[in-house]
């Protein structure tokens, strides 16, 4: 299923692979989106399915999970190695098995929060959920970049780049704590407004000159700046999942109805979530055009970056 959806919705970026890079980078969007949700949704339509169903001949569902894991995981490489043909195969699954294992994590506590749910919305069902809810605070926070480290996906940054956020940080305002360097082949950097750290991947080092590194600089201290409330918000896209902790007590209580809720509020997260990130986005993409040494910088690191 996701090598056929995936070499099939390709096709169109096959046939502009000779156009320009932003008529490449809009037709290969919504197919890198479609994979991405892929590699949770066909584990989960599989486990929910083996778990609703419950039939005889129907195998545990931690089994479903895994093979639906590996499955899923399996016909994703070819897209990869195919949209970027520059990473060697030892960095490709590298990355590949790290990044699925920061998933696992997650998606383990999901599974097992639902998995040892009762079958009724009671009090022990509350706590279950509760326990999920407080486990992804605190993967929010800094657990995912703890585990990073643990498994040598992160490291301190040099003094070079120390020096460069330093100088950006004091020029703007905005104070930073952290500062990592993260051991990857993609373009990347990232804010954790929750800890004030920033990081900034192997590869944006390698393709971006000092001012434009310093330009998106700027736009990644913009999100450190974000207020305690919208951090706070930012937490909630996790009830793009959550509700579906409770598929088995909500089933048995309510049937398709309550399993139509569920979605309900699953869309209104996500769509809520969007809006509320574009918003942040340029917000910080503002910070960063403001305070670029000169016009057009900031645009040339995102071209560069893309």
């Amino acid at each position: 299923m996701a090598f056929s959806g995936n070499w099939l919705a390709l096709k169109p970026w096959r046939r502009a692979r000779a156009l320009h890079w932003t008529e490449q980078a809009r037709v290969s969007y919504p197919v890198r989106v479609g994979a991405t949700n892929n590699l949770w949704a066909i584990p989960a339509v599989m486990i929910t399915g083996s778990v609703l169903l419950r039939m005889n001949y129907m195998p545990p569902w931690w089994v479903v999970g895994l093979f639906a894991i590996a499955g899923t995981v399996t016909g994703s490489i070819h897209m990869g190695k195919e949209l970027f043909p520059r990473l060697n195969a030892p960095d490709y699954l590298r990355n590949l098995i790290l990044g699925w294992l920061m998933r696992l994590v997650v998606w383990s506590a999901f599974v097992a929060g639902a998995a040892t749910m009762p079958r009724e919305l009671n009090v022990r069902a509350g706590i279950g959920f509760l326990a999920v809810v407080l486990f992804l605070i605190g993967w929010s926070y800094d657990g995912w970049l703890r585990l990073g480290k643990l498994f040598g996906l992160s490291a301190p940054a040099d003094e070079q780049l120390c020096g460069v956020v330093d100088d950006v940080s004091r020029k703007i305002g905005i104070p930073v704590r952290c500062v990592l360097l993260l051991k990857s082949e993609m373009c990347a950097a990232y804010a954790l407004p929750t800890t004030g750290t920033l990081l900034f991947s192997t590869r944006l080092l390698k393709v971006l000159n000092a001012a434009e590194l310093r330009a998106v600089c700027s736009h990644e201290l913009a999100h450190l700046s974000e207020s305690k409330g919208v951090v706070l918000l930012r937490h909630t896209a996790w009830f793009f999942f959550l509700p579906w902790v409770l598929i088995k007590p909500v089933w048995a209580s309510y049937g398709p109805a309550g399993v139509s809720l569920l979605v309900l509020v699953s869309l209104s997260v996500q769509q809520i979530m969007l809006r509320v990130h574009r918003s942040l986005e340029k917000r910080a993409d503002k910070m960063a055009t403001e305070t670029q040494e000169e016009a057009g910088v900031y645009a040339r690191a995102l071209e560069a970056v893309y």
